[in-house]
């Protein structure tokens, strides 16, 4: 049975059969070659009208200075947390995942990876913020040497207006990139001279340096770099602070009243305060609560921004680690369970836990808001606001102790028991009345002088170091390095929407549409107008069905009239 194809056949026939087979092979090769070339090359066909797999001009500019990085082999990983096969199909991730191999394919710098991270999480187990922090298959990581940014897919998309969706993907994917391969590296600037605890990388072995240094190697951990500043010797907070941490000051911010008349004065508190407002800023302050008033000046600006404190110690005999008589003062924090609270979002993933990780307070006091319902519209602008949120509880069975003037103990107990805030954040909101972009400045305080002491955030015991991870991650984390417009409009530029995505009925009648092109590329002009067909036309039928099946119906007819010859020839 062995070579029956060509066994007592003429020799054209042998030739005719080899053809055959040949001819077969050929065609599944190419197709195979084709798809894995057009797989890795990104060899398709942008049908789309609005140029969705297609890198505009902008984009390709904006992001030219990869391949001029430092000559070290680094390069700008993008990693996506999922197959190739899902990527592809679906609608979410598919543009993102085009658009990035468009880029590794134009830039030597640029490399695409994709992980499953179902089949393998550790792989991702280095980008993870918090030991408890989710990486799934809709997330997209953006990496350069030991900086990175995790994204989710959903992000690359926005609303626009009357609710038309807008792939914002460009702009998006650009920021990433700039972001973590920005040459001036976000900066956490410790304040120095109102007697806070800092590390000093000049004595990095002094006792305050070792009270510091696990809050030090946090903040080198969420891709910060660390300075100190004086900040009564400076105009302004410099451009590049990401966060301004005041450690628990034991002397009062400056504040000349004598000057309040000049135009040239600014006070410490007003140089933070203009930091937060005109920069989207970022304050962490650790506060004494001993109550012995050592600092009004940045307890009343403090206020300003919702912060009310009940200055003394909380005690609290059922969550504490000691049960010492008259102490009960190292607190166990209690999670804020409300799903639409700024604390869960953050830790979410401790809270729900069975057995939750403990985030613990050496010594604190409670505080409040100074706001009427926690909300304080500013005055003389309706679209800025600020909002206090508890983020850390006692449980209901605490009471706040104050100092006995007799004995120089915190035994005169000066509230019932409830529960009351330790640690909160007050969030300050601007929308921009013309692009309707939001943009935030934060200010998180924990009335407890030890919060970020090197002793609670090296106990890996406790839930302290996740905890202050996120907080830090989430309000100083400096995404916005891209200032382009790409794609159009982008509700995250400064022109305000994306590349709208077009949604149309099937139809053979011809669509008037409005590109996201403008004509001659001047806005004034307005945007392109174009005819699309969506349906498909009895023309169309015709060309595709002749085009998709040449190949197979030539091969058919070749192999019939082989067969034929070979029987009857």
């Amino acid at each position: 049975m062995k070579f029956q194809l060509f066994k007592g056949k003429s020799k054209r026939t042998k030739v005719l059969g080899a053809l055959t087979v040949l001819g077969i092979a050929i065609v599944i090769a190419l197709n195979l070659f084709l798809t894995a070339v057009g797989h890795q090359r990104t060899l398709f066909f942008d049908m789309t009208p609005e140029d969705l797999y297609t890198l505009t001009d902008a984009m390709v500019e904006e992001c030219a200075f990869v391949d001029e990085l430092p000559g070290d082999g680094e390069k700008v990983t993008i990693t996506f947390c999922n197959d190739p096969d899902y990527l592809i199909s679906s609608d979410t991730t598919r543009y993102t995942y085009y658009m990035a191999l468009k880029l590794a394919n134009m830039f030597d710098n640029i490399e695409v990876e994709t992980v499953n991270v179902r089949l393998n999480p550790t792989a991702v187990s280095k980008y993870k913020v918090t030991s408890l922090t989710e990486i799934n298959g809709q997330n997209i990581i953006v990496s350069y040497k030991d900086r990175f940014r995790v994204t989710t897919a959903q992000k690359f998309w926005v609303m626009g207006t009357s609710e038309n969706l807008h792939y914002n993907g460009e702009y998006r994917m650009a920021t990433l990139i700039r972001s973590v391969t920005a040459i001036e590296q976000p900066v956490a600037y410790f304040v120095i001279d109102h007697g806070e605890t800092y590390f000093d990388p000049e004595n990095p072995e002094s006792e305050m340096s070792l009270e510091a240094q696990a809050f030090y190697e946090l903040l080198l951990d969420r891709g910060l770099q660390v300075k100190t500043l004086m900040l009564s010797e400076v105009e302004r907070i410099p451009e590049d602070c990401a966060l301004l941490v005041i450690n628990n000051p034991k002397t009062d911010f400056t504040y000349d009243e004598s000057q309040l008349g000049s135009m040239s004065y600014v006070s410490d508190t007003e140089k933070i305060d203009r930091y937060l407002v005109m920069h989207q800023g970022a304050v962490m302050v650790s506060h004494d609560n001993k109550g012995e008033n050592k600092t009004p000046v940045l307890d009343v600006f403090l206020r300003e921004w919702g912060f009310e404190f009940d200055n003394g110690i909380i005690k609290d005999e059922e969550f504490s680690l000691d049960d010492s008589e008259n102490s009960y003062t190292n607190i166990i924090a209690q999670y804020n369970k409300d799903e639409e609270s700024y604390g869960y979002a953050l830790y979410g993933p401790f809270a729900d836990l069975s057995s939750a990780p403990l985030t613990v307070f050496p010594s604190t006091g409670g505080m409040h808001s100074s706001f009427k319902n926690g909300f304080f519209n500013e005055a003389g602008a309706a679209n800025t606001s600020k909002r206090y949120a508890s983020f850390l509880t006692t449980s209901e069975n605490a009471a706040l102790y104050k100092k006995n003037p007799d004995s120089g103990e915190f035994v005169d107990r000066a509230t019932d028991f409830k529960q009351l805030d330790i640690a909160a954040v007050t969030v300050r909101s601007e929308t921009d009345l013309i692009s309707s972009e939001t943009t935030y400045s934060y200010v998180f305080c924990a009335n407890s002088p030890d919060f970020f002491s090197s002793d609670v955030l090296y106990n890996t015991s406790y839930a302290n170091y996740d905890i202050l991870s996120a907080v830090v991650d989430n309000i100083s984390r400096i995404d916005d390095f891209a200032s382009m417009d790409l794609g159009g409009l982008s509700l995250n530029s400064a022109s305000g929407g994306g590349k709208k995505i077009i949604t149309m009925k099937m139809s053979e009648d011809d669509v008037t549409l409005y590109s996201n092109k403008y004509i001659d590329g001047d806005p004034d002009k307005g945007l392109e107008i174009i005819k699309f067909n969506h349906g498909i036309t009895t023309t169309a039928i015709v060309i595709y069905s002749v085009f998709i099946f040449a190949i197979p119906v030539g091969l058919a007819i070749l192999g019939i009239v082989i067969r034929i010859k070979r029987r009857y020839l």
